[in-house]
């Protein structure tokens, strides 16, 4: 009975605990507008685009390392996903290839500003 009731009162604390962090939790968000609704990822919105771009087959490979891509991206910057201007500058880059999106996309996670200069630079160059 002695081992039962203090089970019973350790997840008792850990129940109002975890209440308790929650609570901070959402203060923290609404103070920082912060919105519990998820963002749509780059691989929703961009669906036709990098379909046009890389076909079908290719198109598909495509989306799931843009879906990588995120998760690299949050685990870097912290941000869901990255922005716009930034899948532009990806895209433009890959050529149409998926190798050049993984070149892209490696340069993106590792430094976003170099690959701005490289797509900027390409895009003069065309």
């Amino acid at each position: 009975m002695g081992i039962e009731m203090r089970t019973a009162a350790k997840l008792a604390r850990t129940l109002r605990w975890q209440s308790v962090r929650a609570r901070l939790q959402r203060k923290s968000n609404q103070r920082l507008g912060r919105s519990r609704v998820p963002a749509i990822g780059v691989r929703e919105q961009r669906e036709p685009q990098i379909t046009a771009i890389f076909g079908e087959v290719d198109g598909q490979l495509a989306l799931g390392l843009l879906a990588i891509i995120e998760l690299a991206w949050h685990g870097c910057y912290r941000e869901v996903t990255p922005t716009p201007p930034i899948v532009d500058a990806m895209l433009v880059l890959s050529d149409g290839t998926i190798g050049g999106l993984v070149e892209s996309a490696l340069l993106a996670v590792t430094d976003r500003r170099d690959l701005m200069v490289a797509a900027e630079e390409r895009r003069s160059c065309q």
